[in-house]
């Protein structure tokens, strides 16, 4: 399928999948500096057949060693004597001085010499270029292709009512599925729909209620089938399909969906994007959008730094969990007003009871202090977001917040038809005021790459073309493929289905979840029984620590990734029943240990003992700064071994 270059799609890899490089090996051009100027042709060519760059590059191909050393020596002869037109020594000069890149034009000829003398060793070749066409996805989905769908765009900021409209087609229609960024979303609508009468399964990586007769289902993104033709779909969120990790699976929804009639729903960032996908490969959109419907607004001045200016209804946002922890702590006492506490490594059960909480006006948790987790997902009633500070830590270094991650948390302020209709936000500390005031006036930049990942039946086809070469070769470098490639026993789908599994790993935080990855795959390779009672104990007590409280965020990610197994490989993961027994006791010991923190205990997380004025100041000052660079505990910044993580994503 041709593309216009007026529609062309600029796609990324965004997930563990196909690599553009081997793993763990440096790209080419940081292998060797370019080949130097002034080189007679003999040495030209003695310099170029050292390369090992070149070498690599036929090994990634699949040709044979000793016949690229071979077909070596008789290039280098073959281009001395003159018998190749298209390299005479003058023209690669002139194109040397002109900055051209000599060593890729004699790797380019070298190649085109062994396919002409040794034929055989390019037969798969042809069929390896048709299957890693990365830039023609839509080619990929032959029954969407088949189809007359019309995409209809719901555009707008956060509480615009855009996905409320969209759900209505879906609620009318004979089949339909709603697609979300979290459980958490999928399971409020199917609540939701069969609350309205309305029957509706529910199908995430860890929890499917399916039931005979239901045509329509709520669903996690990764989870949409692409082979079942129905009247109506909803992606939500569709921004995400820029996302580094996960924005393949909006991409393959968008253009693999085989529904009549297709709702996206998100910023108005993704309008050119989704546009250019439709035009592509010839689709009718229709695009509509929307203002926000209630007002929001930035507050004259900061809080200036002072935590009692904090009133019911308002959200502290701070972006570690240690930071939400002594906030948390220190609100409590200085304004006797109780706070609930959301963010990302909490179960999304967890986060809901604790946005129960905040919203029930009887409840007496008048304050939430959260992470960014509060910018999807979660109905909240929000009178005000107050920033604790404007940057967070990325893995790397801390940095500003984007304008699409300010105006994200900032509108979860105000919500309709509430007492807090109006929404506010300002910053807790004079000196990040201006950021935010200046971030709320300017437009978010409108997404340039869309996420692109291959499928198991693509991944099949690559190591079929190259048996020689390991999984972790084909696939993006990963920790998970480091962990899982070794292993004897498993099938090439049954390492595919671990290494995309939601196991959370790479932080020394999560090394629990990490070694029962690897003991469930050795599980499946030992075609064993697998309980999950042999790997999870939970305490008899609620967590009393900051190191308590992650040992069961840790239980419960094990849990859930059992579960995740479960529907993967039924045979080894079968304990479901004490699986879920296991969740919802994890869940509760947390949701008891965020609720119930009293003082004598917060004392015990952060041996804080109530100091004043400059101490307390000091001691925040502390406690914050370091806890920038590790989002779970306080660590040495000096630490050489901080955050030490591969970049698993790259564009192409």
């Amino acid at each position: 399928m041709k593309h216009l270059e007026e529609n062309r799609v600029n796609f990324k890899n965004s997930n563990k999948l196909l690599s553009g490089k081997r793993s763990g090996r440096p790209s080419n051009q940081q292998l060797m500096k370019p080949l130097k100027t002034g080189l007679s042709m003999a040495e030209l060519l003695n310099a170029f057949s050292r390369r090992s760059s070149v070498y690599i590059k036929c090994r990634d191909l699949g040709i044979d060693n000793t016949l690229v050393r071979k077909s070596m020596k008789n290039f280098v002869i073959a281009v001395g004597d003159g018998l190749l037109p298209s390299l005479e020594f003058a023209d690669l000069i002139l194109r040397q001085e002109a900055g051209e890149d000599i060593e890729k034009r004699l790797t380019s000829e070298f190649l085109r010499y062994i396919s002409e003398t040794s034929p055989s060793q390019f037969e798969s070749l042809d069929s390896l270029v048709n299957l890693g066409d990365m830039l023609n996805p839509p080619s990929w989905f032959e029954g969407a292709r088949q189809m007359k769908r019309k995409i209809i765009m719901h555009l707008g900021p956060t509480n615009s009512g855009k996905t409320y409209n969209a759900l209505q087609a879906l609620k009318v229609a004979d089949s339909g599925v709603y697609l979300g960024p979290l459980r958490l979303l999928a399971h409020e609508i199917y609540e939701r729909f069969n609350k309205e009468g309305i029957p509706c399964n529910l199908i995430t990586g860890e929890d499917r209620r399916e039931f005979e007769g239901v045509n329509v289902s709520a669903c996690t993104v990764e989870m949409a089938s692409l082979n079942r033709q129905l009247d109506v779909a909803i992606i939500d969120e569709i921004q995400m399909l820029a996302d580094n990790d996960r924005g393949w699976a909006w991409t393959h929804a968008l253009l693999g969906l085989q529904a009549k009639e297709i709702h996206v729903c998100g910023e108005p960032t993704a309008l050119d994007l989704v546009k250019r996908l439709c035009d592509s490969v010839g689709e009718e959109y229709e695009v509509k959008m929307y203002e926000r419907l209630s007002p929001l607004s930035v507050e004259e001045t900061s809080l200036e730094s002072n935590l009692k200016a904090l009133k019911k209804g308002d959200c502290l946002i701070t972006f570690s969990r240690k930071n939400i922890f002594l906030m948390k702590k220190i609100i409590e006492k200085d304004t006797k007003l109780k706070c609930a506490v959301v963010y990302g490594a909490l179960p999304p059960e967890t986060r809901s009871e604790q946005a129960k909480l905040f919203n029930d006006p009887n409840s007496k948790f008048d304050i939430l202090v959260a992470s960014d987790a509060v910018g999807m997902g979660l109905n909240l009633n929000i009178r005000r977001i107050v920033f604790e500070r404007c940057e967070k830590y990325n893995g790397k270094e801390v940095e500003p917040l984007s304008v699409s991650q300010t105006k994200q948390i900032a509108g979860r302020a105000g919500r309709f038809a509430t007492t807090n209709s109006q929404g506010l936000v300002t910053t807790l500390d004079r000196g990040d005021y201006k950021f935010l005031k200046e971030t709320m006036e300017k437009d978010i930049p409108e997404l340039k790459y869309a996420g692109l990942g291959a499928s198991l039946d693509i991944i099949e086809k690559f190591h079929f073309e190259l048996p020689h070469l390991k999984l972790a070769e084909l696939l993006v470098s990963s920790i998970s493929t480091d962990i899982i490639e070794p292993i004897k026993g498993l099938s090439l789908q049954d390492k595919y289905q671990f290494i995309v599994s939601p196991a959370k790993i790479g932080s020394v935080h999560n090394a629990f979840v990490e070694d029962c990855l690897f003991k469930f795959a050795v599980a499946k390779a030992k075609v064993s029984d697998c309980h999950i009672s042999d790997f999870v104990k939970l305490p008899a007590e609620v967590p009393n620590s900051i190191e308590e409280l992650n040992g069961l965020e840790q239980r419960h990610s094990v849990v859930m990734l059992y579960l995740w197994l479960s529907y993967r490989f039924p045979e080894t993961f079968s304990d479901v029943s004490t699986a879920l027994v296991l969740k919802q006791e994890c869940e509760r010991q947390i949701q008891y240990g965020l609720t119930e923190l009293n003082a004598e205990r917060q004392k015990k997380f952060f041996g804080y003992e109530g100091a004043t004025g400059k101490k307390r100041k000091e001691f925040i000052e502390e406690k914050i700064i370091t806890s920038f660079f590790d989002p779970f505990a306080v660590q040495s910044i000096k630490d050489p071994n901080l955050h030490d993580k591969k970049n698993l994503n790259f564009r192409y």
